[in-house]
């Protein structure tokens, strides 16, 4: 077991270039060059240059920065629930361009950002899926919601972007729409799914979503008009492989989930404490070793060739040190490397959470983040 927290602490698998303290939970981050941007709970944001290991500056913009921090065309975008801003990466200087009722699930891909813009907070609130083009800042509405419904989790995945379409979830439906062509179509809807479903991500080119289900026979069956669009329902773990539409986990928390492209039939992804091999539309799952449900998902990355697994923990059976474990993923088998300390239960009960940059990544705590760099 490795401690983090340690100075001078070496080990095969990640260099420690920095570790920056916070006031509380570091709710995103962004590597560029020399320059560590990290936000956190209370609104805080501040830079930290790794070349000097002196902060840079630093500002609080009120709410916190739940969303990934936004790079395009050498500008830095942030979006908390009621704001889009740009960032000066070099001063600090916070310019607000848009402003939202409630902004939540936002994803960025080229030059478009997608958000479900929500009524107000809370319960009986309708939504509105909108594109912003970050050119020139136009907004076109996708789909306003009829349905009431309550969101919950800012955060929760519910649009999926692709380079040719963005699938998203309105009034108990799923919608595929089309960038190029501009069309919006219905690809799913069943009325025993929840007014939420708990996430949604990509494996190739088929959509695996997660719906609430009242009940567990809900939207099992064959999707004639659909080939490529799959579901994963609440029900016994089943570990052979199946047809991609007939896995199940067990979860009630509306994890991210990531997936890692191994070829164009060939993936893998994680989601809740599973992971899923996915070959020619067939699955087959394998629950992390010793895994907890926190709301914390792992994360999938590759060195070279190979496949790992960062999988966030609790050490000591009393939860009093949190950190993660790093596994290699080979043969479908998940090989347990090293145990990570990263920090000391916090009041926040978080365990941490990762961003990916290149050859760079940013451990995010309640109270620090570390910037580590994998050993090639």
């Amino acid at each position: 077991m490795i401690n983090l927290e340690q100075k001078n602490n070496k080990n095969p698998y990640f260099e420690i270039l920095n570790i920056s303290k916070g006031k509380t939970v570091i709710c995103s981050s962004f590597f560029d060059e020399n320059k560590l941007i990290l936000t956190d709970w209370k609104g805080n944001v501040w830079c930290t240059n790794i070349d000097t290991q002196a902060r840079e500056w630093e500002i609080n913009v009120n709410k916190p920065i739940l969303f990934e921090l936004i790079s395009y065309q050498q500008k830095l975008y942030a979006c908390n629930e009621n704001s889009l801003f740009e960032i000066d990466k070099e001063t600090g200087h916070f310019k607000e361009l848009l402003k939202f009722t409630v902004a939540c699930s936002v994803v960025h891909k080229n030059n478009k950002v997608y958000l479900n813009e929500r009524s107000k907070k809370g319960p009986n609130t309708t939504g509105r899926i909108i594109e912003i083009d970050l050119d020139d800042l136009s907004i076109i509405v996708l789909k306003e919601e009829k349905e009431k419904s309550t969101y919950g989790a800012l955060n929760r995945k519910e649009i999926v972007v692709t380079e040719k379409e963005v699938i998203f979830y309105a009034d108990r439906a799923i919608y595929k729409y089309s960038i190029a062509d501009k069309v919006i179509e219905q690809i799913y809807h069943n009325a025993e799914i929840e007014s939420r479903i708990k996430g949604m991500m990509m494996l190739n080119d088929s959509l695996l979503f997660v719906p609430g289900v009242k009940n567990k026979q809900a939207g099992t069956g064959y999707f004639p008009q659909n080939p490529n669009l799959n579901s994963i329902f609440i029900k016994e773990l089943n570990a052979e492989a199946e047809p991609i539409d007939k896995t199940i986990v067990s979860t009630t928390v509306p994890f991210i989930g990531n997936f890692l492209a191994i070829n164009h039939t060939e993936s893998i992804a994680t989601y809740g404490g599973y992971v899923f091999f996915h070959r020619n539309n067939y699955l087959t799952l394998k629950e992390v070793p010793q895994r907890n449900i926190t709301g914390q998902d792992g994360w999938l990355f590759k060195n070279g060739k190979e496949a790992f697994l960062l999988e966030p923990t609790s050490f000591n059976n009393e939860e009093k040190q949190q950190g993660f474990r790093l596994y290699h993923i080979k043969n479908d088998n998940l090989e347990l490397l090293e145990e990570f300390i990263t920090n000391k239960l916090g009041k926040n009960y978080r365990e941490p959470e990762f961003d990916f940059f290149k050859n760079y990544i940013v451990v995010r705590c309640d109270g620090q983040a570390y910037l580590l760099k994998k050993y090639s």
